[in-house]
């Protein structure tokens, strides 16, 4: 590369501290062994039109980084400095950060001039730098790195522009600085390049979306007097009448015997409570008419406490039970179930009249010590037990004798074993408290210091002894803290301190549920909803349910209402080596005899390629046989009420989602699909084996690793604790290896045992289903699903698709078509048939960058790394121009309007295939013989 007499590189290798390359005993990158940069290649580079230099660690001594951290010396630098000597009008870098937080600063460019004096250049997340793993920079370029990153692919670069804010002045040097103390943000920089003008990077200015010939299309909560589609008929009105929900053979149930099988949705209670009787009635109508049978009333506690005694249960007056009492009957008045959560109130308050005790002030969600707090222990019953007890003035029933309600957990997105770090300080008392809990626990286990020294060995500090309460509580990989040493790191400690959190979790699973059966309940009763390791999850044992809350691509808020994305399709994503799907999260958490849900799932706006989510949840919920699934969120949150709703015209928040058609579009084909079991169990069970002595801390399921990167998408899979059933297909968790070669060898294994026929498992580029019905290619960019009752695709398709029975010829690049029986025949002999066809919604007026694009295997060219300021206008939906050909003669449709109700014949030619999009805009047709 010439070089650019406009631009001056700067030499960064004499403050660079940190190489590429996490090797053992040489620290590299982010200190987080291969998880690293190892496939970096060093030299000149360009991005956002900025020429850099990176440097090649062979000849610096293994240095190419300048990695920053305020509180973690010598690991890190806390400031660098870089000679500079003239003036310039700015500084380019190239960088990154780990551990960063959207709005927190990563550090500050010092200048510092011949003069004396300095200028300071705040670099903030989401501003100027981005993390590493998949933030984003609104004011920088982006330059993606794919393959050079053992653990995930692609990773990002930054190239921001610093302006001197005294360009005259001579710069004697540029300091790098850390963030402050207390920030976990590592910043990383790669090079810096000068130049006289801070105006030169290319790609970074939002532009309109091109919305031309893109047809309104609005979604709302109505009762339409003749639907035709209505799948009202799925659900089993009034909501109970079979009695309360159980757990049989690792199901859920009804008292009568059967099956409970719940396809749901949220509703949020901060603002989503605030409904009236009409607005709770066209709400219920709306959800049964798209086959939606259990709704889950988000942290109630946020709309019923009273904030000026927060720790105080709910009153029997409390305003916000109006609305509760109003949807739990329009409900049940339809075949709609409830799930509650939290039961406990703790997931949605601060305490602020306990301050003085410790608890109060700090207290929010995600603060692990409600598990070992006894006065929070105590407010937990006390607001389970008002919620129980209250009575529905409408249907006459308490909550605890009201089967309506189906489910209820304990806490939300809560446990003893994560979220404690600097950036959630856990108040002293309650440090203390823990660690008290933790000395008594090991007397108890190792009977005194000498006992404990014999078990940990030379890693038990010379100044720690349980007797006395001072020996300190290890960090695990997902409680992160500061001061880390390599003998609170051992294995040894780490292990105990494992074993004491979940006894301490477990404990309180178990106490709280046998207060709650007391009260009256009935019901299966959830622990909590984030688990992230075989550790935790052996928590849940004896628990009425496990539940993951899990997403895809989820958005991070930004300045000014800007809403970040990757912008990935998850048709694109390779399973075995890229497997951060939605559903292998929720499979690594279904243990052997339990009920597995997910209270929330989500591929919200403005993630562009949505529609996929749908089709492809249901189908893998119905391989796994899965009870329940819910989607976050219909309404509620965000400061929005039913009134707020009502009034929309756009798309209002990314998890505000009652009136998106790129996500609502397939909800309705996606309930048909898991209601009736389309989609068959699979075939085969695989069993994942714990050993219950070594279930570690690490965070290995959240992420859907090997074995569920393969097994969720191929054959029914479950985790036993200790050996497998006699006779059972299994596989060891926690093995090294990498996850695609892993997957590959458990393919060959299934395969010659006879588990898996040809064709099924691993095909090609693609996961095969060991019942043939779904198949997630790769690298099509296409998943289809092909079975006797629905039969389509979602993703990106390439000349004509064919299925069993349906032949679909589609034009827009990317789409979910699907063609689903109604009268629940075969789709090779039923008369009548939903056509779906959904593509990409957007608001009028959105405005959006992409930080790069790119072409993929089926060669469309589409964004990534996007950043959306929303427009206020009408929601508008990409018109899906597609032919579909259905068995049989004599076919005529019906274009539907967003209520369900008729729209608009369209003409068919006879013995043609039915073409799509060429009338009003929608997502839904109807097709009859």
């Amino acid at each position: 590369m010439a070089a650019d007499p406009a631009f001056q590189p700067l030499d960064l290798r004499a403050a660079a501290n940190r190489g590429f390359t996490d090797r053992e005993g040489v620290g590299g990158w982010t200190d987080q062994a291969d998880n690293d940069l190892r496939g970096m290649t060093a030299g000149p580079c360009t991005a956002g039109g900025i020429p850099f230099t990176v440097i090649d660690p062979a000849g610096n001594q293994g240095r190419s980084v300048v990695a920053l951290r305020a509180d973690q010396a010598p690991t890190f630098l806390a400031t660098a400095a870089i000679p500079l000597g003239r003036t310039a009008g700015a500084v380019y870098l190239l960088h990154s950060a780990a551990w960063a937080r959207t709005g927190n600063p990563a550090g500050t460019v010092a200048w510092r001039y011949q003069d004396g004096s300095e200028a300071l250049s705040t670099v903030t997340t989401g501003d100027e730098v981005g993390d590493w793993w998949g933030g984003a920079a609104e004011r920088a370029a982006l330059l993606s790195l794919r393959g050079v990153n053992p653990k995930r692919s692609p990773v990002y670069l930054f190239a921001t522009s610093f302006a001197n804010p005294h360009p005259g002045r001579v710069v004697e040097r540029l300091e790098l600085r850390a963030g402050g103390a207390g920030n976990r943000a590592i910043w990383l920089v790669l090079a810096a390049t000068v130049a006289e003008r801070a105006d030169l990077i290319a790609g970074i200015e939002p532009k309109p979306r091109d919305l031309a010939g893109w047809q309104p299309f609005r979604l709302g909560f109505s009762i339409p007097a003749a639907p035709l589609l209505d799948l009202s008929h799925l659900l089993d009105a009034p909501a109970g009448r079979h009695g309360f929900v159980q757990v049989k053979d690792g199901h859920f149930a009804f008292a009568d015997g059967t099956p409970a099988r719940f396809w749901g949705t949220n509703i949020h209670a901060s603002d989503g409570f605030r409904a009236s009787r009409e607005q709770a009635g066209r709400c219920a109508a709306t959800l049964a008419r798209w086959g939606v049978n259990l709704v889950r009333l988000h942290l109630p506690e946020t709309a019923l406490r009273d904030n000026a005694r927060p720790a105080e249960p709910p009153r029997p007056d409390a305003p916000g039970w109006a609305g509760f009492d109003e949807l739990v009957a329009a409900f049940k008045a339809r075949g709609i179930y409830v799930l509650i959560d939290s039961l406990t109130g703790l997931s949605g308050r601060k305490f602020a009249d306990l301050a003085a005790d410790g608890v109060g002030k700090d207290y929010e969600p995600h603060r692990p010590w409600a598990y070992w707090d006894q006065r929070l222990h105590d407010l937990a019953r006390s607001w389970a037990a008002a919620v129980l007890d209250h009575v529905n003035p409408r249907t006459g029933l308490a909550v605890k004798d009201e089967p309506a309600v189906a489910l209820t957990l304990l806490i939300n997105e809560q446990a003893a074993f994560w979220d404690m770090h600097p950036g959630k300080p856990v108040p002293p008392a309650q440090d203390q408290a823990l660690r008290r809990l933790y000395n008594a626990w090991l007397v108890k286990r190792h009977r005194d210091r000498a006992g404990l020294a014999a078990a940990w060995g030379g890693c038990l500090g010379a100044d720690e002894d349980p007797a006395a309460g001072s020996v300190r509580v290890s960090p695990l990989e997902s409680l992160p803290v500061r001061g880390e040493t390599p003998a609170l790191k051992d294995p040894r400690r780490v292990a105990d301190t494992t074993r004491f959190l979940a006894e301490v979790q477990q404990a309180w699973n178990a106490g709280l549920l046998a207060f709650v059966r007391g009260r009256g309940c009935r019901i299966p009763v959830g622990g909590t909803n984030i688990v992230h390791s075989p550790a935790e999850l052996a928590t849940h044992r004896g628990m009425g349910f496990t539940s993951q809350n899990v997403y895809y691509d989820h958005v991070a808020a930004g300045r000014e209402g800007r809403w970040f994305s990757a912008n990935l399709p998850a048709v694109e994503r390779d399973l075995l080596a890229d497997n951060r799907t939605l559903e292998t999260p929720i499979a690594a958490v279904k243990i052997a005899g339990v009920p597995v849900t997910s209270t929330e799932t989500g591929s919200m706006w403005p993630h562009e390629w949505r529609a996929s989510h749908f089709p492809l949840l249901a189908a893998t919920a119905a391989h796994q046989d899965w009870d329940a699934i819910l989607h976050y969120n219909l309404i509620g949150g965000f400061g929005l009420s039913f009134d707020d709703a009502d009034r929309a015209q756009a798309i209002l928040k990314p998890t505000v989602e009652f009136n998106d058609p790129a996500l609502i579009g397939a909800l309705p084909a996606a309930a048909l699909l898991f209601h009736r079991r389309d989609v068959a169990p699979g075939r085969a069970l695989v069993q994942v084996t714990v050993d219950e002595a070594a279930a570690d801390s690490r965070g290995s399921l959240i992420g859907g690793g090997f074995p569920w990167n393969y097994l969720t998408h191929v054959a029914r899979v479950e985790t036993v604790f200790g050996p497998a059933a006699a006779g059972a297909a299994s596989v060891a968790s926690g093995q090294a290896g990498e996850a695609a070669a892993l997957a590959r060898d458990l393919d060959r294994r299934l395969k010659a045992d006879g588990v898996l026929a040809a064709g099924r498992g691993l095909d090609g580029s693609a996961l095969v289903s060991d019942t043939g019905e779904v198949r997630r290619d790769w690298g099509r960019c296409l998943a289809t699903i092909d079975t006797a009752r629905t039969q389509g695709f979602t993703g990106f398709p390439r000349g004509e698709v064919r299925l069993r029975d349906v032949a679909i010829a589609c034009d827009t690049p990317f789409a979910t078509v699907l063609a689903s029986s109604l009268d629940g025949a075969p789709l090779a002999t039923s008369r009548r048939v939903l056509l779906t066809a959904v593509a990409r919604a957007w608001n009028q007026g959105d405005v959006v960058r992409h930080g790069e694009t790119a072409a993929n295997a089926a060669g469309a060219v589409r964004g990534e790394r996007q950043t959306l300021l929303p427009g206020a206008g009408a929601v508008l939906i990409e018109p899906v121009r597609a032919r579909v050909a259905l068995p049989g003669a004599g076919w005529r449709c019906t274009a539907l309007a967003p209520d369900g109700s008729a729209a608009a014949p369209v003409a068919v030619a006879p013995g043609g295939p039915l073409p799509l999009g060429g009338g009003p805009g929608t997502v839904w047709y109807v097709a009859e013989r």
